[in-house]
């Protein structure tokens, strides 16, 4: 285990970037070029001491498009996992991670599954689509990975 670090020379810089509203990673960055080296789970640790409870993961102005956007992922066309999307979120310049995914997903009412009461109803709209769509010539050619893919365009999430 390495020694622990004695942060207090760095608190009024800490507290004043905490407060003003930096992330987390934006303190570790300034902690690094400082040549002081810890983990995120330490910064949060000894704000918890210094009674700093909460520091900013993600900037206001990222937040805005940041529900928008998991909307988007969750209907791509390919079925995306909680840890892929927060992956492009990331490459997207939002910083979030795979649980804060998942808790806005849920928030919005985006659910992977149904209850079984609603499994009929919900089989019964699937195929009356499928039906109206084989009928007007669009998904005849269809295999079961372009099927699932329109399937998702239209909101509706269907086993393979």
């Amino acid at each position: 285990m390495p020694p622990k670090q004695d942060l207090t020379a760095y608190r009024v810089a800490i507290e004043l970037r905490s407060s003003s509203g930096s992330t987390g990673a934006e303190i570790l960055a300034f902690l690094q070029e400082q040549g002081v080296n810890i983990s995120m789970s330490t910064l949060r640790r000894t704000l918890a001491q210094w009674g700093v409870t909460r520091i900013t993961r993600t900037v206001p102005e990222q937040r805005v498009g940041l529900a928008e956007r998991i909307h988007e992922l969750m209907w791509a066309q390919a079925p995306l996992t909680d840890v892929k999307m927060a992956e492009i979120l990331r490459l997207d310049g939002y910083i979030v991670g795979a649980r804060a995914v998942q808790r806005i997903r849920l928030a919005m009412g985006d659910k992977k599954r149904l209850p079984r009461a609603d499994w009929q109803a919900y089989n019964e709209s699937v195929a009356s689509i499928l039906l109206e769509e084989y009928e007007d010539g669009r998904i005849q050619d269809y295999g079961a990975v372009f099927l699932t893919q329109f399937m998702r365009q239209k909101h509706r999430v269907v086993g393979r």
